[in-house]
Formats: structure tokens, sequence, C-alpha cells
């Protein structure tokens, strides 16, 4: 056995870390991890000695009720970096995959997976990207590539330093302010998608397709910007009610329906089923810094075979998509508190390090995030037509500067809020919308793309 510790040991594999870390601080393994750890084995690296690097075993002694010998985790030998001449703490140039503009960045971490966590050194924000969403200076950008403004480089000649166009033509300078949903006048609908039988989850393809869930007919379906339609996503079984849908910055996407979590490819074709081992009725995807699916799970006592979250209970699950398994859990009842049998749990979306939960039975927002290392908590939201209440508050966006856009269902609106949950107006629209429910905000293009339940459309607007 050895003595584990995160700082003795560099865990790179996200499923171990988040297991090392737990038993670092608790002493004790989550059911979350033990579930991983009875399924088989998990694999991770270390970087202990370049030169050599040497095989190590990592003990962890496994509750009582499960098995009474030590789960074992080899460590694999020393594999080969994608990112040729980078290593952590090194300057680079990546790509912000909210809007595909390239910013000033520093290299945190490289993954076992084949990732690269990258803080934006100018505006404090972070990211995980792959290998072709990184460059070391602004001479490799890709042809056509657009560039924050913050990005210089330095005349070898002259040692001057130079506006990235001067030096490389190709790439396009993007001079556009942040996002900032507050400065929005009346906004007007630029795209009419008709006829859809109960649209919900929304999201934007790679290729800049529109997809589109709708739980009325059990389709996911495909349209161009225009708003033609492109065809349906083919799963290897039929949908069952389909509600959300979330393209992950891999380029690959999840569907979520009554059965569980399907995970396709950039071009529709099915991959695998997520957390299926885990799940018992999952509401609502998002995606972490990390690459990690989010999503809620509730135990009514019917569905799936899942037994981390107690019965009557609700949990927030972060699935590793590599793995499909549970590798982080939140119990809801310590948040929701003994409101939980009004509480439903439908929608959420990650921004910046928070996680914003809505609850349509309590017609509230839980805002999740860390402080010192510890889950914290804040809500907002109560029930009513007011101004700052809702009934059924589903889809959720967030801007750059932390102002929210709430969509609230049945009062047929979409409300505003700041980053310290002040109420902050109504979004004026020229159509009426019609029950309102899944919104998605193209961070790169200003567009606005809400779903219409009762009018059974997608309208998007230019913000």
């Amino acid at each position: 056995e050895v003595e584990i510790s995160t700082e003795s040991h560099l865990v790179k594999d996200p499923v171990l870390r988040a297991f090392v870390d737990h038993f670092v601080s608790t002493g004790k393994l989550d059911p979350v991890h033990l579930q991983a750890l009875k399924n088989g084995t998990v694999q991770v690296f270390q970087s202990v000695n370049q030169e050599e690097p040497k095989p190590m075993t990592l003990c962890v002694p496994i509750e009582d009720g499960v098995k009474s010998v030590l789960s074992t985790i080899k460590l694999e030998e020393k594999i080969s970096s994608p990112f040729k001449n980078l290593k952590p703490g090194d300057v680079c140039i990546a790509r912000w995959s909210e809007d595909n503009v390239w910013y000033n960045a520093v290299l945190e971490e490289i993954s076992a997976d084949g990732f690269v966590h990258v803080y934006f050194s100018d505006y404090g924000n972070s990211d995980q990207v792959k290998s072709a969403s990184l460059v070391e200076k602004p001479e490799d950008l890709p042809l056509g590539a657009e560039v924050d403004p913050h990005v210089q480089t330095v005349s070898s000649k002259v040692g001057k330093i130079e506006s990235v166009e001067s030096l490389c033509p190709s790439v396009v300078v993007v001079e556009k302010p942040p996002m900032d949903l507050l400065s929005m006048a009346t906004l007007k609908q630029c795209l009419v998608i008709p006829d859809l039988k109960g649209p919900v989850g929304l999201g934007l393809m790679v290729d800049q397709s529109i997809v589109v869930v709708c739980r009325g007919d059990g389709t996911v379906r495909r349209f161009s910007r225009e708003g033609q339609f492109l065809g349906l996503v083919i799963s290897h079984r039929e949908f069952v009610r389909p509600v959300d849908v979330l393209v992950l910055r891999c380029g690959d996407f999840v569907v979520r329906d009554e059965l569980g979590i399907q995970m396709f490819g950039e071009q529709g074709k099915f991959i695998k089923n997520l957390g299926e081992n885990f799940i018992n009725r999952c509401y609502g995807l998002t995606e972490d810094e990390m690459g990690r699916v989010i999503t809620i799970n509730c135990n009514v006592g019917s569905g799936g075979a899942g037994d981390l979250t107690d019965l009557g209970q609700t949990d927030i699950f972060y699935i590793d998509t590599s793995s499909g398994a549970v590798v982080k859990r939140v119990e809801m009842i310590d948040i929701v508190g003994e409101a939980k049998d009004k509480s439903a749990c439908r929608f959420l979306t990650y921004h910046k390090e928070k996680l914003y939960v809505v609850d349509m039975g309590l017609d509230c927002v839980y805002v999740l995030f860390l402080k010192d290392g510890e889950e914290q908590a804040e809500v907002f939201g109560s029930t009513g037509n007011k101004a700052g209440q809702f009934r059924d508050p589903a889809g959720l966006v967030v801007d750059n500067t932390g102002t929210m856009m709430v969509v609230d269902s049945k009062n047929h609106r979409l409300q505003l809020f700041d980053s310290k949950y002040a109420f902050c107006g109504i979004v004026k629209v020229d159509q009426p919308l019609a029950r309102p429910s899944g919104i998605f905000l193209d961070y790169q293009r200003g567009d606005l793309f809400v779903s219409n339940y009762t009018d059974q459309s997608v309208v998007s607007y230019k913000i």
C-alpha cells in the first residue's frame, strides 16, 4: 500500500482523480466510486519519473457490505503527449469552444484522454480543448481563424510587439464586445421553424445546423440556419419522449429521453449509452469544463436499475463520457430540504464553474458552486406571475457577465436576472411566446433560439 496524496501523486485520469480527491478529504469513498470500482478496473497515469516510469499499486479500502478485499488500481506506463512542445505552465493560444475565437491562454494540465485544460489569461475563464484547438504561437494559427485582439506576436527582427494580423494576414481579428443580455432592445424574430410536435431541447451542431428535440412525436430533427429540414437523427432504438439535447465541445452530441442518455458522433451515428448502470430517470443535460455530462437523476421507484440515488431522492450526476460512469454525485436533498416532495428539478446549465439547476416544482433556480473545496448552493425565485416570480421555469442561459435569461414557461415570457440574482426585466419580443421551454444562445453569432411548446415552433432572435 501507499499513502494516497493528491500532491505526491499526479493523478491525471478524471475518473480516478475524483476518487482520490474524495478519499483524501473524507477518508472514505462515495457510493458512486464504490460502484465504479465494482464494475471494473480504472486506469490512471502518474508522472513520478519522466525517464523511467514505474507501475504502482494504489490500494483503496472498500466499505463494509461490499467486498472485504482491496480494489487495486494499476498505473500504466507514460503516454506520449499530442502537444509536442508544450507543457503545463506554458503560454499558448487556444480556441474557446463557446465562440470558436482564439485567445491567449496558459496550459494548465494535459489529461490522459488527450484533452488539455487551459486558462484564458485575458478573461479569467477556463476550458478543456483538443490538440486541434491549441497552438504555440500566432504563426501556427489556421487559415481564416478568428482571433481575439489581445493576441499579439513579437517580430524577431526588431524585437517589437506587433498586432497578430500584421504578421499573420490570414487570420481575422474579432473586435466584438462581450455578450450582454441587459443591452438588448426588443427582440425581433429572424427565423421561425413551424409545425413541430412538442419541441423542447435545442442545440447547434458543429456544422452549424440546428438540432431540435420533439417530445410529441419522439423525433430529433436537424435544420439549416435558414430553417430547411435536413433530416432525422436515427438511434439504435426508438426515442421514447425525448426532451433534451446537448452538443459537446468535442463535436459529439447526447440526447436524453425516458430511457436514458445516448451519445452520437458529429455525423449523427450512435456511439453508446451513458450512465445506463447508474441512472433511474434523468432530466436535463449540460457539460462542465472537464467535458463531463451533467444530468439530474431521480429515483421514483421505476425506470432504470441504478442504485446510487436513494428511493424518493434526487441527485446531480457527473458522467465521464469515455467510461460512461458516474464520477461525481451531489445530493439535492441537502439543498432542497423539507420541500423535496414538491421539488421537480428538470433543467440545468453550466457556465464558468457554476451549475444552474431549475426546479419546476418549487418555481426557483439553484446555483451550485465550489467554495474552499465544499459544494455551496444559492437559490432565487418564487411562485407567481409578478416580476422575478415563476410558473414552471424551464431552460436557462447565461452571458459572459453572469446575467441569466430564464424561460418562465407558464407565464409565457423570458426574464432577466443579474449575477447577484436581482430581477432586471422581462425580455421584449415582437411576437408573443406560447409556453416557451428550451432555449439556446449562440455566443459566436449572437443568435437566441427558443422553442414554443404550445405554438409547435422554434424561433430565433438576433441579440
